[in-house]
């Protein structure tokens, strides 16, 4: 049902075990795309409830042919016994994310990967400030958060989308939700793990070494 296990890979290069009693119950994600990560969340993270947002409508239409299968009732039914709640909301995690976190009251790990690609539109720019800031006025102050794609920050890409983003002030706007955070950089540390992987850790303390 899923190919890309690029979230268990990043957590066990960070040396964060699922099955401990302190990892999250919660999954919360920007950017759904195919729904590799969700997939991951619900058959082998143990979430309870999964969260998704995805604005381009092409892509929700195969989201939702995905997700209403009968293959998919029925691996839910045999393969996620801890999934109580499952939602996806078709609309830019500017505003998804905020409502998505009002359902949320413990921590939970928040996958940020919105941005245009695969036929979405380049205008709609990529929202990681805004969901920073989302986070920031959240009431929990301990996610674990993972920010994808890292390796594009403050480059011309895709036309220059990613241009305005500065690890320096993602970093501090993370140590602002928490001034605990372990923050680690793929990119800048030149530690790329497995899969190249290009990523922006901010890991709580109940979550460092356990």
């Amino acid at each position: 049902m899923y190919e890309n296990r690029k979230i268990s890979k990043a957590l066990e290069y960070i040396k964060i075990n699922v099955t401990s009693d302190n990892f999250p119950k919660s999954f919360v994600e920007t950017g759904t795309a195919s729904g590799d990560s969700i997939d991951w969340a619900m058959m082998e993270g143990g979430f309870y409830r999964v969260y998704t947002c995805e604005l381009y409508e092409p892509v929700l239409k195969e989201l939702a042919a995905k997700y209403s299968s009968i293959y998919f009732n029925l691996c839910r039914q045999n393969l996620m016994p801890n999934l109580q709640e499952f939602r996806i909301w078709p609309t830019d995690s500017r505003q998804a994310l905020s409502e998505m976190l009002d359902l949320v009251r413990d921590p939970a790990l928040i996958w940020l990967d919105a941005h245009p690609g695969s036929g979405c539109p380049f205008e709609h720019g990529v929202p990681l400030y805004k969901e920073l800031q989302t986070i920031k006025e959240h009431c929990v102050k301990d996610h674990l958060i993972i920010i994808d794609d890292a390796s594009y920050f403050g480059t011309k890409a895709d036309q220059g989308i990613y241009e305005h983003l500065s690890y320096l002030t993602i970093e501090e706007t993370l140590k602002g939700i928490n001034p605990e955070y372990v923050i680690i950089n793929t990119v800048t540390s030149k530690e790329l793990g497995p899969f190249n992987m290009d990523m922006i850790f901010a890991i709580p303390p109940q979550l460092v070494n356990i």
